[in-house]
């Protein structure tokens, strides 16, 4: 019989604890359906070829040689990217910073301190959310579940919410998976792990450590951490559809697209743009602060993965740097998109 989740504080401990190791095995495990050309340093020469008809994934069919077209963007903004960040940093805005891109449908990529290790925090839902829906594909009748949220569960103090979720769940009533799913995702909600945990068979989770051979001492281990770029691969593995159906993998990115939250990565993008993200913060409310925020910027027919982190003191300064790099990718990407239809014949 499988084992059951423990309730109460030893229930949160698990779940922060356990899913930094989740994390690094699905980004081990799952990658085989994609484009996968030697390491150059984010300057790979493949193209891949993809299904139409999906508006957030993108399933791989493919991949062929490139014409070398897709290296020009790194190539441009590589050296001010850099300069733009240390100008943050001399300011004193921000006291660290982790950047990743991928381009999504070639595989170029840059990154700037992006193996550097950092505590995840609500950039675990996601993950969380991924297991749900595949025990969803064995037995569908877990997403129409109801749990009833009798009291909250208290944060501890280095993680406090500051950004509130706009849509709170109410004390007394009972809720779907699938609505705290949704919750935990759009609105970021803490309350909705805390409920799924109830829910969740764990097996989805501890089979995989017992595949990969994990120890249980690692559930005991306070602020787990893991690179950007390795975080990352969980939006590869939806945008491909690699791990979960089509289905499953299109919803979820349709939850992160309609996220309550506005500032930093989607406040650098155009009105109108979708963008499947999800935010993260960290950091006693009277210390240094930390905020993420990772998502696929849906430009026409170039989408692009962003993921960045920073740290400081003052959490709109954080929101302006995202917000900043956000913009200045955004507008690289736009730039190389122009440059590359005026060299087609």
């Amino acid at each position: 019989m499988a084992t059951q989740f423990r309730s109460g504080n030893d229930t949160v401990r698990r779940y922060w604890f356990v899913l930094p190791v989740f994390i690094a095995g699905l980004c081990a495990g799952y990658l085989f359906k994609t484009c996968r050309p030697a390491d150059t340093g984010g300057l790979e020469e493949k193209i891949q070829v993809r299904q139409q008809g999906y508006r957030f994934i993108s399933p791989l069919l493919e991949c062929e040689n490139s014409t070398g077209l897709i290296n020009v963007l790194i190539k441009s903004f590589k050296k001010e990217m850099s300069v733009l960040i240390s100008a943050f940093y001399k300011s004193g805005e921000i006291s660290d910073a982790v950047v990743y891109f991928r381009d999504l449908n070639n595989g170029p990529w840059y990154g700037f301190r992006e193996q550097e290790k950092f505590r995840p925090a609500s950039f675990l839902k996601i993950p969380i959310a991924m297991a749900i829906y595949k025990a969803a594909e064995d037995d569908p009748a877990i997403l129409k579940k109801r749990v009833m949220f009798s009291a909250e569960v208290k944060m501890p103090g280095d993680r406090v919410q500051t950004i509130i979720p706009p849509r709170k769940l109410e004390t007394g009533r009972d809720y779907t998976v699938e609505y705290l799913v949704e919750a935990m995702l759009r609105y970021s909600d803490n309350q909705a792990i805390f409920l799924l945990s109830r829910a969740f068979p764990n097996e989805y989770l501890f089979e995989l450590y017992k595949h990969l051979g994990i120890e249980d001492d690692v559930l005991d281990k306070i602020d787990g951490q893991l690179s950007m770029r390795a975080y990352a691969t969980f939006y590869r593995i939806l945008f491909n559809a690699s791990y979960l159906s089509r289905k499953y993998s299109e919803k979820i990115l349709f939850f992160l697209s309609e996220s309550a939250y506005k500032n930093a990565l989607a406040a650098g993008v155009p009105a109108g743009t979708a963008v499947a993200h999800k935010f993260g913060e960290g950091g006693a409310l009277d210390a240094q602060r930390q905020l993420q925020d990772c998502g696929i910027v849906y430009y026409p027919g170039r989408p692009y993965l962003l993921c960045v982190m920073a740290k400081g003191k003052n959490l709109k300064d954080l929101e302006k740097f995202i917000e900043t790099i956000s913009r200045f990718v955004y507008n690289n990407v736009n730039l190389s998109v122009k440059k590359e239809k005026i060299q087609v014949p």
